[in-house]
Order: C-alpha cells, then sequence, then structure tokens
C-alpha cells in the first residue's frame, strides 16, 4: 500500500516559493553549472515511508544524459538502486522518477536516495532530506488452508492482525472477510494483509479447496430363496456406509447380512466416500421369494422286462435324483431288466426356488423264470425227439424263427442244426399280468461226424509239424489216426505230431455222439522228415587208460536243429547184444570235425564200441559206430588185509588184493607206540600178493599208494593190526618198556596196554596236545583199556602214563 504524499496544489505551492527564493541564487550560479555536468537530487517530499511504499524523486540535471536510475542508502556511504519507473522530465533539465522502496529494507532512520546517470555515468548528489524507513508489520495470523466437500456451507475467512484487508489471486479486494464457494471443485487462494502505522504487511495465503461428491455406488439388486443362506450384502465402491432409510439416519460400514426366513422386499441404501466426503445413497433391495410345495408323485409299480418308461411327476421345473443326492440330467428313465424297488427324489423349481423333495418309489415286480429240465438237447439227425419240456404258469414259447406259441414245439430233426452254436428256443412264464425273463434251451440236431486232415510239409528230424483236423457235425469229437494217436476235440483244431521218419497220417477213424463217422474222402497228410546223419571215423588210439582223454573225428551229412550238441558215447561189448548199452563220455568238447571226452576213472576195463551223437532236441540223432575198437585199461586199485594176533618173536603175513592190470607198484608202512615206520615199496605181478612182516610189538600197517601202467590208483580198507603178545611177565621193567600203544596212527579210538599192571594198581592215562594242554584224563585198574579219540581234530598228541611214581610217554597220531 503506497504512503499517502502531500497534495499537488500543496507541492506546487511550495515548489514555487521555493523558486522564486532561490530565483537569484539560480541566476547567479548558472553560470558554473552550465560549464560542469552535474546531476542534483531534489529534497523529497515526505521524510518517512513504509517498505513497499513509492514516493517520486526529482532529479535536476545540467547536460543531456539518459538511462537513470534511483538509489537508496543506509548512511550514504552504500548506494544500491531500488526499483523506479519514469514519471515525467520538463525540459532539458529536470526528470522525475517514481521509486518503490524494497519491502524488505530494514527499518532505519538515515536513508539517502539519489538520482545517476548511465549515460554518462554520473552520480547525483543525495537529496538533502534524511528518509526514515519504518518498520514493515508482520502478514496477519491466520490458518492457511480449508477444505470442504461441494455443495456444503463454507465459513467466512478470518484471519488475526490489524487493518485486515482482503485480497483474491487476481487481486481485487474485499470489503470484508469473504466467504467461499463450494459449488465447483477445485483449489482458490485467498490472500490477507494488516496495517499498522500506516504500513501495510506482506500478504498471507489461504488456500480453499473443494473436493468432489462420489457419485452413488453400483448395487445390483438381490433375488434369493427363503430359507437360503444368508450373505452380506455388498456394493462397487469405497468406503460404503450403509442406512436403512433413503435419507437421514446413521449408516455403518460393515456391510448388512439380510435374512431370509421371511418372503418379501426389504430395501437397503449405501453411499460412498472419497477424501470424507460422502456421495448419494443407491438403492440395494433384497426379495426373497418364497419356497414352492414339493410336487406330487405317484408310487409305481411295472413288470420286470417291461419297455423302459422315464418317470413322472407333477410340478413346475422337475429336478430328480438319486438317493445319495446326485442330479440327473433329465427325468430317469426305469429300466426293468432286474426286479426290486427302488426309490428316486424330486423338486419342482418355481421362480428360481427349488422345492423340498419327494420321494418316488418306484417297484419292478419279477417273475421266477420257468423250470426246464435240459438246458442243452441234443438230437441226432433223422431220429424222432419229443416236445421240448418247461415247468411253469402261462408258458409262452418262441422257435428260433421268432414264433411265439403256448405250445411246446418239437424241433425238426431232417436236417443237422446250420448254426453251429444251435438253435436256441425261449420259453418264459406270467404270473401276476407279469413275464419272466426267457430262458434258453440249445437244440443240436447232430449228423454222423466227417474230419480230414491237412499239412502235408517237410521238416528236420525234431522239429514239431502242426496238421489242421476239421470235423463236420457237432462235437465233442473222437478220432484216431493211421500212426494210431487219438484224442478228441470240441471244434476244428491243430495237432503238432514230431515224427522220427517220413509218415503219412491218415484218418482211420472219427466219431461223436450220434456215432461213428467216415474219414473225409480218405484224406492224409505226409510229414517228409529230413533226417540228418553221423559218421564216427576210425579212432587214432585203441587203447587208453580210464581217466585218458579220448578223441575221435566225425562227419555229418542233413541240418541239425538249433541248439544240438556232439558228444561222445561209449559201450562195453555184450554177447547179448540186447543189453548193449551206451553211456555218455563226460566233459565231451566238439570242434572242426571232432569230439573229444574224458573216459571216467571208473570205467571198468575191457573193449568199448564208440560212436558220436548228437543232442538234436527232442529227437537225438545216434552216429555209426567207429570201426575202431577200444580197450580201456582200469587204474589200480588196492585192499590191504591181515588183521592178526601173534605171539612175541613170530612173524606176520599181510596180504594185498588189487583190481587192474599187473604189474602194481604198492607201497606201506607201520606205526607203533613210538611213532610212523619208513615208507616200504614192493612191486607185485601176482594177485593177491603177500608179503611177510616181524613186529616186536603190537603194529599197524597201512597203505600209502598203489599204482600201474596207468598210474595212481585207489586205497580201499588200506589199515590192518597186528597184535603182539608178550611171552613172559614184565613186572620189573621199566614202564615205558611195559606200555604199548596201537594202532598208531589211530583213527578213532586207541589202544593201551600196560603189561604186568595188577589189579590193585592205578593208572593214569592223559593225552595233551603239542601245546602242553590237557585234552583227556582218565584212570584204570585194567592191564588194557581203550581212549576214545573220535573228538580230537587230526594231528598228533603225547599220551603220558603214570602208575604209582613211574612214569611213560608216548607220541600218538590221530588221523
Amino acid at each position: 500500500m503506497p504512503y499517502h504524499l502531500p497534495s499537488t496544489s500543496s507541492l506546487k505551492h511550495i515548489r514555487q516559493r521555493l523558486l522564486t527564493s532561490l530565483f537569484l541564487l539560480i541566476q547567479l550560479a548558472c553560470a558554473s553549472r552550465l560549464s560542469a555536468q552535474t546531476l542534483d537530487t531534489e529534497p523529497l517530499s515526505v521524510t518517512a515511508i513504509c517498505p513497499g511504499a513509492q514516493l517520486d524523486v526529482t532529479g535536476f540535471r545540467t547536460t543531456a544524459a539518459d538511462g537513470y536510475a534511483i538509489q537508496l542508502s543506509d548512511g550514504g556511504a552504500t548506494y544500491t538502486e531500488i526499483p523506479s519507473v519514469f514519471v515525467s522530465a520538463s525540459g532539458r533539465y529536470e526528470i522525475v522518477y517514481r521509486a518503490t522502496i524494497p519491502v524488505g529494507t530494514p527499518a532505519g532512520t538515515n536513508y539517502r536516495i539519489r538520482v545517476v546517470s548511465k549515460n554518462p555515468d554520473i552520480n547525483g548528489s543525495p537529496s538533502p532530506t534524511i528518509l526514515t524507513v519504518k518498520a514493515a508489520p508482520a502478514a496477519p495470523t491466520a490458518i492457511n488452508s480449508y477444505s470442504y466437500c461441494q455443495q456444503t456451507a463454507a465459513l467466512s475467512l478470518s484471519a488475526t492482525g490489524t487493518g485486515l484487508k482482503w485480497y483474491d489471486a487476481s487481486g481485487k479486494t474485499f470489503a470484508t472477510a469473504p466467504t467461499p464457494s463450494t459449488d465447483i471443485p477445485g483449489t482458490v487462494s485467498y490472500f490477507v494483509t494488516q496495517t499498522t502505522d500506516n504500513c501495510e504487511s506482506a500478504r498471507a495465503e489461504i488456500k480453499v479447496t473443494t473436493k468432489s461428491t462420489p457419485g452413488a455406488p453400483g448395487t445390483v439388486a438381490l433375488s434369493v430363496c427363503q430359507n437360503s443362506p444368508t450373505q452380506s450384502l455388498s456394493a462397487t465402491g469405497q468406503n460404503l456406509r450403509w442406512y436403512t432409510t433413503e435419507t437421514g439416519g446413521t449408516g455403518i460400514t460393515t456391510s448388512p447380512t439380510y435374512s431370509t426366513s421371511q418372503t418379501g422386499q426389504t430395501s437397503y441404501y449405501v453411499s460412498q466416500s472419497l477424501e470424507g466426503c460422502e456421495g448419494p445413497r443407491a438403492l440395494l433391495a433384497v426379495v426373497v421369494k418364497p419356497i414352492p410345495s414339493a410336487p406330487a408323485v405317484t408310487p409305481k409299480t411295472i413288470c420286470q422286462f417291461a419297455s423302459a418308461e422315464a418317470v413322472t411327476a407333477i410340478g413346475e421345473g422337475l429336478t430328480w435324483y438319486n438317493t445319495d443326492g446326485n442330479k440327473f440330467g433329465a427325468a430317469p428313465t426305469i429300466t426293468t431288466d432286474k426286479g426290486g424297488a427302488f426309490s428316486l427324489l424330486v423338486t419342482q423349481t418355481v421362480n428360481g426356488c427349488e422345492s423340498p423333495k419327494s420321494t418316488l418309489v418306484v417297484t419292478i415286480s419279477t417273475t421266477p423264470v420257468p423250470t426246464v429240465s435240459k438246458a442243452t438237447v441234443e438230437l441226432c439227425q433223422g431220429t424222432t425227439a419229443q416236445p421240448l419240456e418247461a415247468t411253469g404258469t402261462n408258458l409262452k414259447w418262441t422257435d428260433p424263427s421268432g414264433n411265439v406259441t403256448t405250445t411246446a414245439p418239437t424241433p425238426p430233426t431232417l436236417t443237422v442244426s446250420s448254426n453251429p452254436n444251435g438253435d436256441v428256443y425261449y420259453v418264459t412264464q406270467t404270473a401276476n399280468g407279469c413275464e419272466s425273463a426267457k430262458v434258453a434251451i440249445t437244440v443240436f440236431v447232430q449228423a454222423l461226424p466227417a474230419m480230414s486232415i491237412t499239412g502235408s510239409t517237410t521238416a528236420n528230424l525234431g522239429l514239431e509239424v502242426p496238421l489242421k483236423l476239421t470235423f463236420t457235425g457237432i462235437g465233442p469229437y473222437r478220432y484216431k489216426l493211421s500212426t494210431g494217436l487219438t484224442g478228441t476235440a470240441i471244434k476244428d483244431t491243430t495237432i503238432l505230431v514230431l515224427p522220427e521218419k517220413t509218415t503219412v497220417y491218415q484218418v482211420t477213424e472219427v466219431s461223436n455222439k450220434c456215432g461213428t463217422g467216415l474219414p473225409n474222402n480218405g484224406s492224409s497228410a505226409t510229414v517228409t522228415v529230413l533226417v540228418p546223419t553221423i559218421q564216427t571215423l576210425a579212432l587214432t588210439s585203441t587203447t587208453l587208460c580210464a581217466g585218458a582223454s579220448l578223441t575221435t573225428r566225425f562227419s555229418t551229412s542233413g541240418v541239425f536243429n538249433s541248439g544240438s550238441v556232439f558228444k561222445l558215447q561209449l559201450a562195453r561189448i555184450e554177447t547179448d547184444t540186447t543189453k548193449v548199452s551206451y553211456v555218455d563220455v563226460p566233459n565231451s568238447l566238439a570242434t572242426d570235425g571232432q569230439v573229444t571226452g574224458t573216459i571216467p576213472t571208473n570205467t571198468t576195463g575191457g573193449t568199448y564200441r564208440v560212436r558220436v551223437v548228437a543232442t538234436n532236441p527232442k529227437i537225438p540223432v545216434n552216429g555209426s559206430v567207429s570201426s575202431t575198437l577200444l580197450t580201456v585199461r582200469p587204474l589200480a586199485a588196492a585192499t590191504l588185509t591181515g588183521n592178526q594176533t601173534i605171539y612175541e618173536g613170530q612173524p606176520a603175513s599181510l596180504s594185498v588184493v588189487f583190481s587192474g592190470d599187473a604189474p602194481w607198484n604198492f607201497a606201506y608202512r607201520d606205526s607203533t607206540g613210538t611213532g610212523l615206520g619208513t615208507v616200504q615199496s614192493l612191486t607185485a605181478t601176482t594177485n593177491p600178493y603177500a608179503f611177510a612182516v616181524n613186529p616186536r610189538k603190537t603194529t599197524s600197517y597201512f597203505l600209502t599208494s598203489v599204482s600201474n601202467v596207468c598210474g595212481a590208483g585207489t586205497l580201499t580198507a588200506r589199515v590192518v593190526t597186528v597184535t603182539v603178545n608178550p611171552l613172559l611177565g614184565i613186572e620189573d621193567q621199566l614202564l615205558t618198556e611195559a606200555v604199548e600203544v596201537y594202532p598208531v596212527p589211530a583213527i578213532t579210538s586207541l589202544t593201551v596196554r600196560i603189561n604186568g599192571l595188577s589189579a590193585t594198581q592205578t593208572a593214569l592215562l592223559e593225552i595233551t596236545d603239542m601245546t602242553g594242554y590237557t585234552t583227556t584224563r582218565q584212570e584204570t585198574r585194567q592191564a588194557t583199556s581203550s581212549v576214545s579219540l573220535d573228538q580230537y581234530p587230526a594231528g598228533t598228541y603225547i599220551l603220558n602214563i603214570r602208575v604209582g611214581d613211574r612214569k611213560a610217554s608216548k607220541r600218538i597220531v590221530k588221523l
């Protein structure tokens, strides 16, 4: 707000007086002024001014210049240019500018103002007027923003201050505080100042925002059935509020839940709010429709096997269910193939509401089937048939052509049944108006059978060949072929034969229940068998030992079946050829036309025939016998005999019985209580072979080996014992010499004899192993005792004998 200056007339008067008073002075100084470029600032019209106020500043110049400005200084030391605008110029020398004191100018009492020129650059003299700049008042206190909903009443604006003055955004002033309009959404700014000491403050801005009112929320009217599940209402919008009246009332923010217990319409209203502004209310009508009554149904009874029909009920929009609650897509159709009773459920739907369920009971009445004595009747062609038989009420018969009669039909037998499954007749009975299920009676009119055989072919020996048997007439059939093969069949079939040579198969007999027929035109099938052969060639060796390897070459002709294996066989020559028996040679291996096997070690010596055979799966192929006879020499075997008792000093005779070819080499050794003897080797050419031994005391002898030209043989009964009895008592001899232990080595038991032991003396027998561990301890008062060794493992042991204070030890060996 500009500061109020003196009136124009007063200024002119003052100026005139000053000009008059100074006229002479000006005239006097004129010459000096014209001679120098000067710019003087004239006295100001005011001495005090508010920040932001305007005042006119007059300058007097002595030369032409332009680009004038007004400068302000607090104290006159430093000047700062302030805003100004040109007002007027008088002649060549006087200019007037209207300057504005900047709003932020600090208050002070020593401000100076001067006019300056920029072209030329001349700093004018300051005005002689000392200017006071008053302090600017603060902007009034006011709430800086208001917010209203559209079309609501607004309050007049207010502020705290002195000499308030109101403006709108365009600068228009109001006589009093304005009242904002809320008709149009948006934000409008208002301004207010206060004035103290004739100084107007800066403007305070107040923003008034008018918020848009939202539209009514979206709703959809509800139509529900009575007693249906209740749900909360819903609408489309924000910050919903629900009412029970169109206007007024208090709304709730929780969606109400409608009740379906009573029929009729209930109105609800809902509004939405945006930024705190609530919009108009929308109607949401809930209509509860009545439940229709259950549809009317009538129990239904129908006969089994009657035509299927759909169930019915009286009502609108019927829906059918089974007793489990599963819905049918349409009215179900009653099938009558099975008897019994069942229930169906049905509802009606009126105006979208489904009724309670009605129960429809459906009964399928059944009639038992008639009793048939024979379900299958077999007749022979040309015989006299009897009427078919059944037991029941109101029988009804249907023949294979579909003809229906109440009289039991008699099947014709002039022609054979053309249907391989027989001719089918049906019979039913009717009771209580319901016909039973059909019972089938199958009639077969059979002719005498005929049979043909086909399948002639060529096949390798050992391969099964299929032959096809074709019958006429009705089965089952019994047949016999020229090879003696018999069998049964119920229809055409294929059999497998395994001929060992080329064979012609002919039908010799065929029969069925009607009797024996004939082959079809004497049909036959010929299977030509291709038999491979094996020729066993001459042997390279005529004499071999048992256990030796035998190699034989052979040749073949023809084709052998897959999986066939070649091997050797031996047969001992017998006078009675019926007793000849070939046995396989183990480990036979065939390669490149020869087969090698090992003659069993237990083969009896003698002359043998040799042949090569092929396993040829299912039917082996026996090769020819080699022209070479094989002599097999058996392995040697030896048996030692000669258990005996002698007196001390007598010789003993032992005997060895051999098998196999002479000469025989054998070895033996003895064993006594003191240990094993040296191995003795002998050669024998006689069988049995006897040799003498001279034991000094009881001694065991055992064979250690036997061999002949075929190598090492086997030993049987290899151990004998020669018991030596003393001639005189030996009570006074040393205990070691008085003790005899045999057999050594021992197998199951050990005999200990203490010569001279009296009945009053006790002998202690102990056996220890080689580590000194005592394994057996026993006492005896007998001169001869037996010690069992069954529980001992094979090895060497020490026998300790103690009689009183005498001791003796013997080494024994357990085999």
